[in-house]
């Protein structure tokens, strides 16, 4: 960061020091023509090409199902206490 000015009585393991806005928004910076954080992601099917969600579909099935028969076990469970208490 070179707008940053180093504090003489801080480490420089923690930080940079003090950012002065005005010198960040002002300073002469070389222009970046690649994304420092690469390439924009998304979902992809392992060959580059946006997938077409299967998976996730799959998944979320998956767990819905899931969810489901633990709901009706809760009930089930809850019901048959209720009915045997009696």
């Amino acid at each position: 960061m070179s707008t940053a000015t180093a504090l003489a009585d801080s480490p420089p393991l923690y930080g940079r020091g003090l950012v002065s806005p005005v010198a960040a928004l002002t300073a002469d910076v070389p222009p970046i023509a690649d994304n420092p954080l690469g390439q924009p992601g998304g979902q992809s099917n392992g060959d580059g090409n946006p997938g077409d969600g299967w998976q996730l579909w799959l998944v979320g099935g998956v767990a819905m199902v899931g969810l489901s028969i633990l709901i009706a076990g809760l009930v089930a469970g809850l019901l048959y206490r209720r009915r045997r208490a009696r």
